[in-house]
C-alpha cells in the first residue's frame, strides 16, 4: 500500500494510459487484500473507466473480476455476478 500510494498523485495526473488502468486495478486489490473494500471500490471504476476509454479489454476484464470478487466478499452478490459475469464474457471475446 505505501509504494501504490506514493504513486496515486502521478497516476491521477496522467489520467489516461493502459498502465494508468493497470495502477488503479492494483490499488484497488491492495485494498481489497487488507480489508477495505468499500475503499477500492472507487479504484476499481477508476480501472474499468480508464480501459474502456482506451479500448483496453484485457485490464477491463482484470478489473471487473477482482471487483466482483471484492463485492462477494461484502456479500453483495447481485452485483458481483453482474461485474464477474461482464468480466467474462470480455475474456470470450478474448479468446
Amino acid at each position: 500500500m505505501e509504494l501504490l500510494r506514493r504513486h496515486e498523485s502521478l497516476a491521477a495526473s496522467i489520467a489516461t494510459g493502459e498502465h494508468v488502468a493497470w495502477f488503479w486495478n492494483a490499488l484497488a486489490t491492495a485494498l481489497q487484500y487488507i480489508g477495505e473494500r468499500e475503499a477500492a471500490e472507487p479504484y476499481f471504476f477508476k480501472a474499468v473507466e480508464v480501459a474502456r476509454k482506451g479500448c483496453w479489454r484485457r485490464i477491463e476484464a482484470m478489473a471487473l473480476h477482482h471487483w466482483g470478487r471484492s463485492l462477494v466478499e461484502q456479500g453483495r452478490l447481485a452485483e458481483a455476478e453482474s461485474r464477474i459475469s461482464e468480466a467474462l464474457s470480455i475474456r470470450e471475446e478474448l479468446n
